[in-house]
C-alpha cells in the first residue's frame, strides 16, 4: 500500500511539472509605457521576436509584427531582405525589406534589425509550421527544435491575447 501511495504521488507530480513547463504563454514580456499609454506584449528572443501593442486608452490591440535583429563585424548600410524558411520547405519572405545598420561598439561591431507586420494568412504559417533557419539580409542564423517549438506556442499566444 505504502509503495503504491508513493508511486501515486510522482504521477501526480510529474503531471503538474509536465503541464507546468508546456505553458509557454507565461513566457510573453509585458511592458507598460507609462507615457506613450501603451503596452506591449513580445514573445523572447534575440534573433526573431513575435509581439503586438495594446493602447491603453482605446483598449484594443494593435496588428501582430515580427522583429528580426542579428550583429555583424561589418556593416551593411544597403541591407535588405527577411527569409524564414520552415521544416517543411516553405519559405516566408520580404525581399524588399530595409534593414536597419547602425554601430553599437567595437566589441559588438553592427546591429541589424527590422520589423514587419503580419497578415492573417502570414500568421498562419508562423502558428503551424516549425522554423528551422531564418535570414536577415545576407546573416543565416538556424533554429535550434526547441526555440522553434517554443516559437510557434508564442505566436499563438500573443494570438490569443485579448483585451
Amino acid at each position: 500500500m505504502k509503495k503504491i501511495l508513493i508511486i501515486t504521488f510522482l504521477i501526480l507530480g510529474s503531471i503538474g511539472f509536465a503541464n507546468a513547463q508546456t505553458d509557454y504563454c507565461k513566457d510573453i514580456i509585458v511592458k507598460v509605457d507609462k507615457e506613450l499609454r501603451i503596452t506591449s506584449h513580445n514573445s523572447p528572443g534575440t534573433f526573431l521576436t513575435i509581439g503586438k501593442n495594446r493602447v491603453d486608452d482605446e483598449g484594443y490591440f494593435g496588428p501582430i509584427s515580427l522583429s528580426f535583429e542579428c550583429f555583424e563585424r561589418s556593416a551593411d548600410y544597403e541591407a535588405y531582405g527577411l527569409y524564414v524558411t520552415f521544416a517543411d520547405g516553405t519559405l516566408w519572405k520580404d525581399d524588399g525589406a530595409h534593414i536597419n545598420c547602425s554601430y553599437m561598439n567595437t566589441d559588438i561591431g553592427y546591429r541589424f534589425g527590422a520589423a514587419r507586420l503580419l497578415h492573417e494568412d502570414e500568421l498562419e504559417l508562423f502558428k503551424t509550421k516549425k522554423i528551422i533557419k531564418v535570414r536577415i539580409s545576407n546573416t543565416q542564423i538556424p533554429v535550434d527544435d526547441a526555440f522553434a517549438t517554443k516559437f510557434m506556442a508564442w505566436v499563438n499566444c500573443i494570438i490569443d491575447l485579448k483585451k
